[in-house]
């Protein structure tokens, strides 16, 4: 069967994700959410960050535990910043400057995420050549945030949909989210290729659900029993190796 749609993951795969500052980024960027509400007219509770950062870290580890989280059902961080902003205002106060807000906070959030070398080339080549492209990432910030990002990165003009786990409520290697990215590609599974770093989330996530796999190979982030017993179809080390590789299979 020939590829015509190939997904990609996105930390890790298109952009640098392992080893960034999260933490950091996010406790400065809850502080200025924090400020612009004071300044909209709430009132900070004086432990407000602490327990934002705590709050955050426990859902966000609950449901990367696969004891805890079996079915792989993504976490809700809208729904936490919500209670997060009543603990401050009253959202229907002062919606506009809220939104405002809460738009900043994803912006600086997932800025902390930075495209690799090559990435705009390979999905302008490969846009080019006719295929579809899209992401099927697993990613708890907002959707519409997330998307944002590949907007200020000038990639969105080569990606024809989305599927985030945010979006869909669960995460790979789920089968409804792979569901929701096929629907999306309108193809057959095997006619998909997806692409990603993950050996468990993205290649035995994808084979189960009938794509075909490429594994965009890391050291020392994964276990290495995982990489070695995930058996991808392809493997490549770079992301600007994919359009030779889907060339060759062309051929």
């Amino acid at each position: 069967m020939s590829i015509r749609v190939v997904t990609f993951d996105w930390g890790d795969t298109l952009a640098a994700n392992y080893g960034m500052p999260y933490l950091h980024v996010h406790r400065q960027a809850l502080d200025a959410y924090a400020e612009a509400l004071v300044a909209a007219g709430g009132q900070r509770p004086q432990d407000w960050l602490d327990e934002c950062m705590a709050e955050l870290l426990s859902v966000w580890h609950d449901s990367i535990d696969p004891i805890k989280n079996p079915d792989w059902q993504e976490a809700d961080i809208a729904g936490l910043c919500h209670r997060w902003t009543a603990r401050i205002i009253d959202p229907q106060q002062a919606p506009q400057a809220v939104q405002a807000a809460a738009h900043q906070l994803w912006r600086r959030c997932t800025d902390v995420v930075r495209p690799y070398g090559g990435c705009r080339e390979t999905l302008q080549t490969l846009a080019a050549e006719g295929y579809r492209l899209g992401i099927l990432s697993h990613v708890a910030w907002p959707p519409d945030a997330c998307q944002a990002w590949f907007v200020r990165w000038g990639l969105a003009d080569y990606l024809d949909f989305y599927s985030f786990s945010s979006e869909v409520g669960w995460i790979k290697p789920n089968p409804r989210h792979f569901a929701h990215a096929v629907d999306l590609a309108g193809v057959a599974p095997e006619h998909i290729l997806h692409v990603g770093d993950h050996p468990l989330r993205d290649i035995n996530g994808a084979r189960a659900h009938g794509l075909g796999t490429c594994l965009r190979l890391t050291e020392r982030m994964h276990p290495d029993a995982d990489l070695a017993t995930c058996r991808p179809d392809h493997v490549i080390t770079n992301i600007d190796e994919l359009p030779d590789l889907l060339a060759g299979l062309d051929r």
